[in-house]
């Protein structure tokens, strides 16, 4: 789960103590962590394809105090056919995360800047959007 804390700090952690819950200011469950302290643990199934599709990932630098968001497009012929866990891995390392999760993906995988949808969202197999039940804010 990706979690911030008052003090602006952010983890990416499986759990947490009683004892931090005061100083948490928000938390996301995630589906899957595939970077933990520098060491990638995504890894590709040898016996199968890998599963590519619309991806949203959030990951958090060595000391907390950066967190990358990204979203991958997919299911889109002629322009992405998405990510699978290893590809996510390999970009944030890229840009600097240190810890990361897989979030969700699909038809939710939808990112906004300035009131912009700057990725192009494919919804229940169409080009598209959907509603949706959950969402990050984030200002800076």
């Amino acid at each position: 789960m990706l979690v911030v804390y008052t003090n602006n700090v952010a983890v990416i952690t499986n759990a947490l103590d009683d004892a931090d819950i005061p100083n948490v200011a928000v938390a996301h469950p995630g589906f899957s962590i595939i970077m933990r302290g520098g060491t990638i643990l995504a890894t590709r199934p040898k016996d199968r394809p890998a599963k590519l599709a619309p991806r949203t990932s959030f990951g958090t630098s060595a000391d907390g105090r950066y967190l990358y968001i990204l979203v991958v497009d997919g299911r889109q012929l002629n322009y992405s056919h998405g990510a699978d866990m290893v590809d996510l891995t390999d970009i944030m390392e890229r840009y600097g995360a240190y810890n990361a999760a897989n979030l969700d993906g699909g038809s939710s995988s939808e990112l906004v800047i300035n009131g912009q949808i700057i990725n192009t969202p494919v919804a229940g197999g169409k080009y598209g959007l959907r509603d949706m039940s959950t969402f990050w804010v984030v200002k800076a």
